[in-house]
């Protein structure tokens, strides 16, 4: 791979965060204008808890698609043709178009034991409007599951603008919603989000149909099956990882009051930064690791792999120094108002220190994790994930009686890194083996 490829790779990079901070900032707005209109209503209470399900499904589910269809669709390009793999994606949405119409039924069928388990502690004022609400906005993941595989092969045809900057149109209609409709209360906010995802979802369509090719056709049985091998550990593995944070949770729970609440505040910021530089840079060498391999150029993977991964470890600990350093300043500047006093800024800025020294570690396991999918072993993920979750709860448990809270972040810390030296060891014995079958 040349300079210019591996150029193209960061720029690729710096237009996904970029495109990702302004959608952030779009939905920071929404938040604010909710905050206005409806305060701390009951009503607030249930959208939260019903969205908070539809997440689940869209991160958990929808969320590992690319890693299981962009290098498929990529070698299928390279190998058969434009329309091999466009068939393979084409055919890939309308199998989880269906698969999510399932999802949708069953869930709704199952709605209120799910929610009440979802939201035990909610009052009985929101749980009139918990139904209902989570009804309405079920529909959210058929469209999501639409945008998530046409934004998969836009991205392995070099396209990342678009998917990048489409969960914008999200955040712009709530907002439209909210400002003109104040009167609708929470069911502005719920239209807002449906009627965004709708858009987004045929934006992304029309987008793939733009750039040509044959997207239907005979249905790829085979290919099908490669893509659900790679795609069904990556969803066991993205369980495996919610579950730590609510291990985190449960942990500090154990602490005196207030304890789950500095938590949170603690690791905002650092989960914003992790999310996008390392959701933006994985984005981005996904399809150009996956056109390596499926042009079986191990010696240019290997150098672009590691090239990356030497450059983003030093960047990221320079960067994490300074924030580790400027942790109880910004803390301060953030949330010390009103309640928020000194003594919790203190806390949540040790908190938010240990967080920090996750972000060299996470974002180069993703950039790791995505030259794994690259070689088509996803299923390496399913026990990678398992290993992570078994070691923070014992990290948490031996470090909370010496560390108090800020122990429970240092064991972030120290999950990703110890993740992160066992998939490159991982990775490095499957390039190795790839390079000896030539």
């Amino acid at each position: 791979m040349s300079r210019a490829d591996m150029r193209g790779i960061a720029q690729a990079a710096l237009s996904i965060s970029s495109l990702t901070f302004l959608v952030k900032i779009l939905g920071m707005g929404r938040e604010m204008l909710v905050a206005r209109n409806l305060g701390v209503a009951p009503e607030v209470d249930a959208f939260v808890v019903a969205f908070g399900l539809v997440s689940l499904y869209i991160n958990v589910f929808l969320g590992t698609v690319p890693a299981a269809l962009v290098p498929l669709f990529v070698r299928l390009r390279t190998q058969e043709g434009e329309s091999a793999a466009r068939r393979l994606g084409g055919w890939a949405t309308i199998f989880a178009l269906g698969v999510t119409l399932c999802a949708v039924l069953v869930l709704n069928l199952a709605a209120r034991p799910l929610l009440s388990i979802a939201g035990p502690g909610l009052g009985p004022e929101a749980k009139v409007w918990l139904l209902p609400v989570f009804r309405a906005i079920s529909p959210l993941m058929v469209f999501s599951a639409v945008s998530t595989f046409q934004g998969a092969i836009l991205n392995a045809e070099g396209g990342f603008v678009v998917p990048a900057l489409v969960p914008g149109l999200t955040a712009v209609v709530s907002l439209g919603a909210l400002y003109f409709f104040p009167g609708l209360r929470v069911w502005a906010l719920v239209l807002g989000v449906v009627a965004g995802g709708a858009l987004e979802a045929t934006v992304l369509v029309w987008a793939v149909a733009r750039r040509g090719g044959r997207i239907a056709g005979p249905i790829p049985w085979m290919r099908l099956r490669q893509f659900l091998w790679q795609f069904s550990p990556m969803v066991g593995g993205g369980l495996l990882m919610c579950s730590t944070n609510l291990v985190d949770v449960g942990v500090a729970s154990f602490l005196p009051p207030g304890g789950i609440a500095a938590l949170s505040y603690a690791n905002r910021i650092p989960q914003a930064m992790v999310s996008l530089s390392a959701g933006a840079l994985g984005t981005a060498v996904l399809p150009f690791f996956s056109q390596l391999v499926a042009g079986k150029d191990w010696k240019g993977l290997r150098k672009v792999a590691g090239t990356y991964l030497l450059g983003t470890m030093t960047l990221a600990i320079l960067l994490t120094t300074g924030l580790v350093l400027g942790s109880r300043f910004m803390v301060a500047l953030l949330f010390q108002h009103g309640a928020f006093g000194a003594i919790q800024t203190t806390l949540v800025g040790r908190v938010q220190a240990m967080y920090f020294l996750q972000i060299p570690f996470y974002i180069c396991g993703i950039l790791v994790v995505r030259l794994i999918s690259a070689l088509g072993h996803n299923e390496i993920l399913l026990p990678a994930a398992a290993f992570s979750a078994i070691m923070n709860l014992c990290l948490d448990l031996l470090l909370l009686p010496h560390m108090g809270l800020p122990g429970i972040a240092l064991s972030t810390a120290l999950v990703h890194l110890f993740t992160l030296i066992l998939l490159s060891l991982w990775a490095l014995r499957l390039l190795r083996r790839a390079e000896a079958a030539v």
